[in-house]
Formats: C-alpha cells, sequence, structure tokens
C-alpha cells in the first residue's frame, strides 16, 4: 500500500450517465485516512443544475473539472491525483493538457485512456467498434449523424445496469448489490458523448499531457471496457504503471472500494501487478499454534485467482500431521515439513513465505537455514525474532507478560501471568517429570472467542473449535537455541503486517517487534483481529498481492 502518512488531494471524474455519488465508498476511505478528496459532477450529470440541452460542446461539459484545476493555487507544492473511471478518462485527459504542471499523477480506472499521437475520439471508435448497439441492451441512444456512427448521447437502461455494468457490485452480499444497483438506477442521467469534438486533432501534446505521470488500473471482470480494450489502451500508450483488481467489474468503486482505496494510497513506483506469468509468486503459509493449514483455506482461493501458487502446509502435529506434540521435543522438529519444502525446490525457485502467529518463528529459523530460496519473510501479526538475541527474546519481554496475552514462558515464570488472562486455554507437562520445563498448550472455547476470533464469523469460530491440536510455544528450546544469523534469517528481506484490533499480540507489542528489528516494509489491515485470514481475508489478499510485486 505503500506509505499513506502523506496525505494527497485526490480528484474524483466519473464516467457517463454517472455523477459524483459514485466514487462514496472510495471517498469514505480514503477522508478517513486523512486525504483531501475532491468529486465533482460535470455538466448535466449527479446533482449539476444543467440539462442536456444545455451542454452543447465537451468544453461545457468537462468546465467544472477545469473551473475546480484553475482554483488550484499556483504556489500550493501540492500536485493533485486525478482519478477518472471509464468515459471520464478523456475529460481528465483534457485537464492534463491544460494543468500538466498540478497533477502529480493521473489514474485510469478501466478508463478510456488516449495518446497525444491521435485524437481522442479514436478510442471512442474503436469501442464501438467492438461492441454492437445491441450488447448494450435497454440502454438509449441518440445517432444524430448516423447509426453507421457513434452515437452523440447515451442513457443506461436498467437491465444493461444489472446485467453488466453492475454485475460484480458485492456478490458476496446480495443485499448490498442491490442497493447500489438500485442506487445507480435512481441517479443515472443521459450524458453526451462529444464524438466530433474529441475528433480535432491536437487536442493532446506530448509536451503536456504528455509530461503527466499515468497509471492504470484493470478491472478484471470488467464487461463494459473489457479486460481486452483495456490491454490495448495499455499496449497503445505504456503508463508508467499498471495495476489490477482481480474480482472488479465495471463499477470497481462500489464492488471493489477497499483495494481500488488501497491502490490510490499506493506510492510504489514498483507495478503493484501485472498480468504476465513471469510475475507470478509461490506462497507457502504456514499457521501458528493450535492451528493448522486449514486455517488459510478462505485466502488460499483468492491468492489462487490472481494466478499465484499456493501451499498451506501443516507444521508437525497440527492439521492432519500424524505426529502428536509429545513427538515434538524442538522448534526444528515442529519446522521439519516447511524445511522439506524449501529442500525440493528447485534452484532457481524462491518463495514468499508466510507466518501467522507463533509461526513467525518457523520462518526466521526457515530463512535462516534456506535465505536464497526466500524473496520475502511476511511476519502476519506474528512473533518476529532477531538475530542479536536468542530467538525466545520476543517471547521474554517484561512488557510483553504485562500485555497479559498468550505466551506461555517457562514453568518457573508461569505465576507471573494470572491464570483468569488465559480463561480456559489448557497447559500440560510433556511428561510426568517434575523437572520438566516443556509444556503442551490447548486454546479453550473462551479464549479463542475472546482474544483471537473476536471479529471472525462465528462459523469460523466454530471451525477453530472442531480443528485445533494441542501445541507449544517451545519456549524452553528456544531459550537454549543459538541466535539466528545475519547472514541467513538476517538477508532475507522482511515485511511485516499488522492487525490493529488483535488481542492476541496487541498492536502495541506488534510495533515493538519492528522497532525492535526494523523491517523492509510495514503494512496494516485495520479491523482485523488476530486470525485475520479470517476476518479481512481479501484484504490481507490485498497486502500479500502488493508484497508479491514489491519484491519481484
Amino acid at each position: 500500500m505503500g506509505n499513506q502518512d502523506e496525505k494527497k488531494h485526490f480528484i474524483f471524474v466519473h464516467g457517463a450517465c454517472h455523477g459524483a455519488w459514485c466514487w462514496y465508498k472510495v471517498l469514505a476511505l480514503l477522508e478517513s485516512s486523512g486525504h483531501r478528496v475532491t468529486a465533482i459532477d460535470l455538466g448535466a450529470s449527479g446533482v449539476n443544475p444543467k440539462c442536456l440541452d444545455e451542454i452543447t460542446s465537451v468544453s461545457d461539459y468537462v468546465q467544472p473539472l477545469m473551473d475546480l484545476m484553475a482554483s488550484l493555487s499556483q504556489e500550493d507544492d501540492l500536485k493533485v491525483v486525478l482519478v477518472s473511471h471509464s468515459y471520464g478518462g478523456l475529460c481528465t485527459s483534457l485537464a492534463m493538457e491544460k494543468f500538466p504542471e498540478k497533477i502529480s499523477v493521473s489514474v485510469f480506472v478501466s478508463a478510456y485512456m488516449p495518446h497525444y499521437n491521435s485524437p481522442p475520439a479514436t478510442l471512442i471508435q474503436q469501442f464501438f467498434n467492438s461492441t454492437p448497439v445491441e450488447s448494450l441492451l435497454d440502454s438509449q441512444f441518440t445517432f444524430e449523424n448516423g447509426p453507421e456512427n457513434p452515437p452523440t448521447s447515451a442513457l443506461f437502461g436498467p437491465k444493461y445496469l444489472k446485467t453488466v455494468a453492475y454485475k460484480h457490485c458485492s456478490l458476496e452480499v446480495k443485499c448490498m448489490c442491490m442497493q447500489d444497483l438500485e442506487l445507480g438506477k435512481m441517479l443515472v442521467r443521459p450524458s453526451g458523448l462529444f464524438v466530433e469534438d474529441f475528433s480535432k486533432e491536437g487536442m493532446l501534446t506530448k509536451e503536456k499531457f504528455g509530461s503527466v505521470n499515468r497509471v492504470f488500473v484493470i478491472c478484471k471482470e470488467d464487461e463494459v471496457v473489457t479486460e481486452e480494450f483495456q490491454q490495448m489502451m495499455i499496449d497503445n500508450y505504456h503508463p508508467k504503471e499498471t495495476k489490477i483488481v482481480d474480482g472488479a467489474g465495471h463499477m470497481v468503486m462500489l464492488s471493489k472500494g477497499r483495494q481500488l482505496c488501497q491502490i490510490l494510497q499506493d506510492k510504489s513506483t514498483r507495478k503493484t501487478k501485472m498480468a504476465e506469468s513471469r510475475n507470478q509468486k509461490h506462497f507457502v503459509l504456514v499457521h501458528g499454534a493450535n492451528h493448522g493449514g486449514w486455517c488459510w483455506h478462505k485466502l488460499k482461493p483468492r491468492l489462487e485467482a490472481a494466478g499465484h501458487r499456493v501451499t498451506a502446509l501443516d507444521l508437525a502435529a497440527s492439521g492432519i500431521n500424524m505426529k502428536a506434540i509429545q513427538d515434538v521435543h524442538t522448534l526444528y522438529e515442529y519446522t521439519e515439513p516447511l524445511l522439506e519444502i524449501l529442500a525440493s525446490l528447485p534452484d532457481n525457485e524462491k518463495v514468499i513465505l508466510v507466518g501467522h502467529s507463533l509461526g513467525g518463528q518457523n520462518l526466521a529459523l526457515a530463512a535462516d537455514k534456506f535465505p536464497e530460496k526466500i524473496s520475502a519473510a511476511v511476519f502476519f501479526t506474528a512473533f518476529m525474532p532477531d538475530t542479536a538475541h536468542k530467538p525466545s527474546y520476543v517471547m521474554d519481554q517484561k512488557d510483553w507478560h504485562l500485555s497479559h496475552e498468550f505466551v506461555f514462558v517457562l514453568k518457573k515464570y508461569c505465576e507471573r501471568i494470572p491464570a483468569e488472562n488465559w480463561l480456559d486455554t489448557q497447559f500440560a507437562p510433556y511428561d510426568d517429570s517434575s523437572k520438566s520445563t516443556r509444556m503442551t498448550m490447548f486454546f479453550g472455547p473462551k479464549f479463542l472467542t475472546s482474544k483471537l476470533y473476536q471479529l471472525c464469523p462465528i462459523e469460523d469460530l466454530e471451525l477453530a473449535k472442531s480443528l485445533i491440536r494441542p501445541g507449544s510455544l517451545f519456549i524452553d528450546d528456544l531459550s537454549k537455541s543459538n541466535n539466528y544469523t545475519n547472514e541467513g534469517y538476517g538477508k532475507v528481506d522482511r515485511v511485516y503486517i499488522i492487525c490493529d484490533e488483535d488481542q492476541g499480540i496487541p498492536k502495541k507489542f506488534q510495533q515493538w517487534m519492528i522497532d525492535n528489528y526494523p523491517v523492509n516494509h510495514v503494512m496494516e489491515i485495520k479491523g482485523a483481529d488476530h486470525m485475520g485470514m479470517f476476518s479481512k481475508p481479501r484484504e490481507l489478499c490485498d497486502c500479500l498481492s502488493e508484497i508479491a510485486y514489491r519484491f519481484a
């Protein structure tokens, strides 16, 4: 997501028949992050008071945008981010030509992106050549220059909105889908297409329009401006960056508002996501204590749908691995299934390791042994050891114990953690020996409910109750192990993903670990509890997709 501390001024430009209202979800998200946001109604659009009959030229249509751009202070060093959707791309192109010095980047969201070498109307003609009017169903068009030419105005019909333009809005929540669709049916207005105006030569120049940085956001499931048409524009006029929102239809700002918001806030000059197969990654997902590979079942198909290869493994004595925890005495033995996967990789293949909770210790051990096979180690609200101390260091901190969370230290220190904070979590020695310091741990249903899964759907909590197995934190072993090395673990790029509502490993402690051993990149998922792969799977997938291309 890049550095979100730098606040921006975003200006949003809608597509044909729509208005500023269509950006309401993205606007709320960006404003809550502290950005300045302006969404405008073009002429005779949204609640703009003019009627279409009063808009006689494209200049009349884009006048609200031009007035806004002209009002920006010439002395203000803050340049704006222009964001356009669909037909609005042609309008922002005119603003880029007139005010290039006031724009830091122009983002085309499944939008018409013209080239300065030809009139913008070239794209309009290409669109209608590849899109028969009959495929636009009950939409209404005016053909002043004859049916063999592109129409001069358009109004999308309710059937077209439902089955094509809004088809992918909130597919997982049907009532939300109906709300967005009904909003669209209530608010769309006839729109001019201004083909004759856009046909003029020299409207866009390399010196002005061509000097503005451009980003194109592909909506792969768009059935209006199809992926093929989007790719044609990208190939015709290569933007600085190309990004993808998977599963997004034409009205991406309604169906995938959060993902679009994250893309817009990303300052990285790297490509967040490209379609080429060479950029697809192999993710290896490592679960936390008491859990198994099953806990990634919501994330895995999302990553695979984006074209990545995904391995969600069971560590020893976890999931359906047949070992018992009493037979697993060290972190190394516990990590062996992961080490076997890394050892089996071809010499030229690297993976992205993702470790959750206790899984951060498995990542560190694996990275120390196979640094050359890991392109990035992602600590997802996970324990992250350093190279200056024993591996147990991050699990032995005084502040950690005072946070009353779920680290079970050596037996002699048990009394430092009040029993009530563990609720119904069960601890037991590995054997009957009175000298044993090795302990098993098993989360109880109350602890799962209130500390780990408090923001997850209830069915995910019930799944966990039926699948968790006794485990161990291997504190005794970690306190005696050698430090991880700078030549191994220390060489691997590390990313930390913070879950801000985690009551298992609270945000304050996550930040302490980051400060203790700084990482290459920090990301945060808002509203995620400890089991963020259940409570925020889509947002986690977005984070990992960005990591895949940031650390390509």
